[in-house]
């Protein structure tokens, strides 16, 4: 949501307004299908799929090739739509969104990582084992919790063997 939010933000800042988008010539029109061909890119290239410690370098180019790529789209949209090579304004579009996406995702991440290491958001997990490895895992998730994994409890066939959590 955060992604096309600022894709269309980034497309009426690109266009010049509202103002400008509601009188849209329909050579500009293909420029509205960014917002969407971007996002459906991004799903196809996993990049909504829960990860467990967000590193903000892992994201840069698959960022940049959805944007690019969904940019070239609609230019090429608007080539044949249009008989003629697209103004610049979908080179605006295409920096815009990617200057967009690309700050915006680098916000979400440190309010992710944030919220993560004080504990406001994560998963409780149970950790299978409860000897020395089950006691070190957990170990390893409290001193990390950027992991956004917060263990609850041990699962063990002996229940004399019951490590402690925290």
């Amino acid at each position: 949501a955060v992604d096309f939010g600022l894709l269309c933000l980034a497309v009426l800042v690109a266009l010049g307004g509202v103002n400008a988008v509601t009188q849209l010539p329909p050579s500009h029109a293909p420029l509205l299908m960014l917002p969407p061909l971007v996002v459906t890119l991004f799903a196809f290239r996993g990049l909504y799929r829960r990860q467990m410690c967000v590193q903000l370098l892992d994201g840069v180019m698959p960022v940049i090739s959805g944007v690019s790529v969904g940019a070239m789209a609609v230019a090429v949209l608007g080539m044949f739509l249009n008989d003629q090579v697209p103004q610049s304004d979908w080179l605006q579009v295409w920096f815009f969104a990617l200057l967009a996406v690309g700050f915006g995702r680098i916000i979400l991440s440190m309010v992710q990582r944030w919220a993560r290491t004080r504990r406001l958001i994560g998963k409780p997990v149970l950790i299978v084992g409860a000897g020395m490895v089950g006691a070190q895992v957990a170990r390893r998730l409290e001193n990390h919790p950027e992991y956004g994994l917060a263990p609850i409890g041990f699962l063990d066939e002996d229940p004399r063997s019951v490590a402690e959590v925290g």
